[in-house]
């Protein structure tokens, strides 16, 4: 079925370069909501970030939206019958239909959460006066005067104290100083939010009113500027950064994380059901949807992983944001409001046709392995099974990668860099002990396939935030072929594999974890996934076979198993405030056999090491 996918593509490829109809109606298929176009209305430098959800929009009393209303037969609220949308009463349906669009707002007429609110509304350079609604109800209005000014206006949900409605906040788009760079700043709208309106079968609500700090993923603190930033302080200066793959955590000043709202096909409703006492992550892909939450519980605090491309521009901001809890009184599911953080761009994120990444890795036993990049001297040596910080390189450049011990290169190989490429260079020793270096190229990416075959691949393709990604290597050069399971021989595949929103599953092959012969990366598919909020505590082993086509094989019993909480970066993160260590922790890891298994000394035994590619 695959292959199918791959086979239509390809004739649509051929048949773009010759005929232009057929060009046409590829692009028309490409629309898969076939939603009409965007309007043509310049936008202003002025932008609405609609925290709060607000559906509808009047400039100077000109209704903007279609201030639709939904109309139940009665006893009914699920679905409606008829909906009033511009004026006019038709039969509801739940597919596109061009009425409820307007002069400024495509299919479904209604404002979502970015608006760049048009010029042609300024006219005179006279002032305009917003009002906000839900349906019909006014809740909040402000004034703007100036179009060509870079400010955002921020809805804030009306639940608890501590911010207005709308609040004003410049934001600074001149590019990074260095363009292999992005800027990043915090902005905390936060709020004092009363307790819960019903109470939850796992407890009250924890109080996140509190400065706030951004970090890495393993909770180091990102710099002074986005350290301790306060309600009253509200917005910092832009920091810069390297580009790359991050998941920024937001924690409070006593050290507990922040949840992220949710993030690409992350789960069925986009807000996330969480534990109202530590804002841990709870998967509805794990459990019937009326299973007690106790028995599900991740404890992990839903931070989205994302590249932040070269010359980007984003505002992580921290807000009373809605999430789902489940109430003891029906059994069912309530919304609520916690402080939470949304990750946003303030200019359309850049592609990346200028930079790639690469670092080397002591894929060997031995320690004090040095790594030169184009004649630049990595900052330290590295002991057996460590990785180097990644250099940036100009893409369509030739990068020259030496391995170096006591001061004298041991192996090289030379490296094509295209755009945003990362690649780990493997100092790998052959059972001879020669040398080699070996590029390995990592997908830190976050749009996945899976084995469904549709139309146009609508549903093979599916975004992720939040997994576990690992790839595995044989560097263990008197392995024939490594096999990597988990426990006793079980396929990887019998755990929670990563999937979309509809269920389908993403497809690796048995090579990916399988007959993998020493210094050679799989390629096709290579990384296994899980969402990592579904797993309990597991360990990975190595069995070996002397041929391919066989599995498990032998077990290695003087090769250690890996426990997957190795993939905790820094147990305190949740210790220091009294909290689970988590099983797994999301991220993008290479799993490697270095060693011998055959070797007599201790520090050349075949073990296995983790290197985790995002901060």
């Amino acid at each position: 079925m695959v292959l199918k996918t791959t086979y239509i593509n390809l004739f649509y490829l051929i048949a773009l370069a010759g005929l232009l109809s057929i060009y046409s109606c590829a692009k028309d298929k490409e629309d898969f909501q076939n939603q009409p176009q965007e309007n043509e209305h310049s936008a202003s430098n002025l932008r609405i970030l609609n925290l709060a959800r607000y559906k509808n929009i009047k400039a100077d009393g000109k209704q903007l939206t279609n201030f639709t209303t939904n109309i139940y037969a009665p006893g009914n609220n699920s679905i409606p019958i008829k909906v009033v949308v511009n004026g006019d009463t038709i039969p509801y349906s739940e597919d596109l239909d061009s009425r409820f669009t307007t002069p400024y707002f495509p299919y479904p007429g209604s404002l979502g959460q970015i608006w760049n609110i048009p010029e042609d509304l300024f006219q005179n350079n006279k002032a305009v006066k917003f009002d906000l609604f839900t349906d019909s109800t006014k809740i909040a209005s402000f004034t703007s005067n100036n179009p060509s000014d870079k400010l955002d206006y921020y809805m804030i949900p009306s639940v608890g104290t501590g911010q207005p409605l709308v609040v004003p906040i410049q934001r600074n788009e001149t590019p990074p100083s260095r363009p292999d760079h992005f800027k990043i700043r915090i902005l905390n709208l936060s709020k004092q939010i009363p307790k819960l309106p019903s109470k939850a079968v796992l407890g009250e609500m924890e109080d996140l009113f509190q400065p706030y700090t951004l970090t890495y993923a393993n909770g180091d603190a990102v710099h002074p500027t986005t350290t301790t930033v306060t309600v009253d302080q509200q917005a910092t200066e832009y920091i810069e950064l390297p580009y790359g793959t991050y998941q920024f955590k937001i924690m409070t000043a006593d050290g507990r994380q922040l949840s992220s709202v949710a993030s690409g096909d992350i789960n069925i409703d986009e807000i996330l059901p969480l534990n109202p006492i530590n804002s841990n992550y709870i998967n509805f892909r794990f459990r019937d949807i009326y299973d007690n939450l106790n028995e599900k519980a991740s404890y992990i605090t839903y931070a989205p992983m994302k590249t932040y491309q070269p010359g980007g521009i984003y505002t992580i901001v921290v807000s009373a944001l809605p999430f789902k809890y489940k109430r003891v009184s029906d059994n069912d599911y309530a919304t609520y409001y916690q402080n939470q953080y949304k990750i946003i761009e303030d200019i359309p994120a850049p592609m990346n046709s200028t930079f790639g990444k690469v670092q080397g890795v002591n894929g060997t036993v031995r320690d004090q392995i040095s790594f030169r990049f184009n004649n630049k001297m990595s900052n330290s040596a590295f002991r057996s099974g460590e990785g180097s910080p990644y250099e940036i390189f100009n893409a369509h450049s030739e990068v020259l990668i030496e391995a170096l011990s006591d001061g004298k290169v041991i192996a090289n190989t030379k490296i094509n860099m295209e755009p945003g490429q990362n690649i780990s260079c493997w100092l790998y020793e052959d059972e001879k002990g020669g040398f080699e270096v070996i590029p390995v190229y990592n997908d830190l990416g976050n749009y996945f396939y899976n084995q469904m075959v549709e139309d146009y691949g609508k549903n093979n393709r599916f975004n992720q935030t939040f997994f576990l990604s690992t790839r595995f290597l044989n560097l263990a050069s008197d392995i024939p072929y490594a096999n990597f399971t988990v426990g006793e021989g079980g396929d990887m595949r019998d755990l929670s594999m990563l999937a979309s929103k509809y269920n389908y599953w993403e497809k690796h092959l048995d090579e990916a974890m399988y007959y993998l012969k020493p210094g050679k990366a799989y390629t096709y598919n290579p990384n296994v996934r899980w969402f990592s909020t579904g797993l309990n505590v597991f360990d990975w082993r190595i069995f070996y076979t002397e041929t391919s086509g066989i599995k498990p094989g032998t077990y290695v019993p003087s090769i250690a198993p890996l426990l997957s909480t190795k993939t905790v970066t820094n147990p305190e993160l949740y210790t220091r405030v009294k909290r689970r260590v988590p099983p797994v922790e999301p991220g993008f890891f290479t799993l490697a056999l270095i060693g011998k298994k055959n070797a007599t000394a201790a520090n050349e035994k075949a073990r296995m090491i983790l290197i985790k590619h995002n901060q």
